[in-house]
């Protein structure tokens, strides 16, 4: 729909500071009113109620969308995400290593089966489990961890399969240890007949030499720290989409 157009008045306004023009112009103004300006103010109201029809019937058709198509739908089966939360929220279970009935959750049982980190054995709790191999499945233990995209052949974090645990570690380096030194070197003596003072003399005390005294063995640096390597973090909790 066209917008209407609107042409405004072009004439001289009535005054009062002019009393002898006055009435032309009022009446001049009245035929503008009458004749283009009412129509056209009404044609625009016409226009703006359609809008505002059309407004809302778009308002209503996405009411009417939303309740047909299930948002929480468009999130996929299998998707892991974080919550501040202690409980996970409707359509997602927290990955705390329970075990859940497989009927109750068949989407994400059958996610488990195709997700190539079904542990049949039962024993990574880092891994989905068969539960009781029929009617049970066990889901990841999150609690506590770290996520790291899986190495997939790219060689950064080679040998892993997708979903195993991996404990904590500390690349390789070197601490520098400081020790104190002494020179070689040798020490006189005094010959027959010499006299050292506190030793008594006509003795012969001789000649020697010394050396710097090596170290062996492992030499340890004082430890510090806690039970773990870490990053500064946040404590989250690790939910899945059922």
């Amino acid at each position: 729909m066209p917008v209407p157009s609107f042409t405004p008045y072009e004439g001289l306004l009535p005054s009062e500071a002019d009393p002898a023009t006055f009435p032309a112009r009022a009446e001049a103004l009245m035929a503008w009113f009458t004749q283009t300006g009412a129509p056209q103010l009404a044609a625009m109201a016409s226009f703006l109620d359609s809008i505002v029809g059309e407004a809302e019937t778009l308002v209503d058709a996405v009411a009417a969308l939303r309740d047909e198509v299930d948002l929480e739908a468009l999130v996929p089966t299998g998707q892991v995400g974080t919550f501040y939360a202690v409980d996970a929220p409707a359509g997602w279970l927290a990955l705390r290593g329970q075990v859940v009935e497989r009927a109750a959750y068949p989407a994400l049982w059958a996610f488990a089966e195709a997700s190539g980190a079904l542990d049949e054995s039962g024993a990574d709790v880092a891994q989905f489990g068969p539960g009781d191999g029929a009617t049970t499945f066990r889901l990841p233990d999150a609690r506590g961890e770290f996520l790291r995209g899986w190495d997939d052949g790219r060689g950064v974090d080679a040998g892993r399969a997708l979903g195993t645990a991996q404990t904590d570690a500390n690349r390789a380096h070197h601490h520098k240890l400081y020790t104190a030194s002494m020179s070689s070197g040798s020490v006189g003596g005094f010959g027959p007949g010499g006299y050292a003072p506190g030793v008594g003399g006509g003795n012969n005390i001789g000649t020697g030499s010394y050396q710097e005294a090596g170290n062996s063995g492992v030499q340890l640096v004082e430890d510090s720290g806690g039970s773990e390597a870490r990053p500064r973090n946040l404590a989250v909790l690790i939910c899945i989409k059922t």
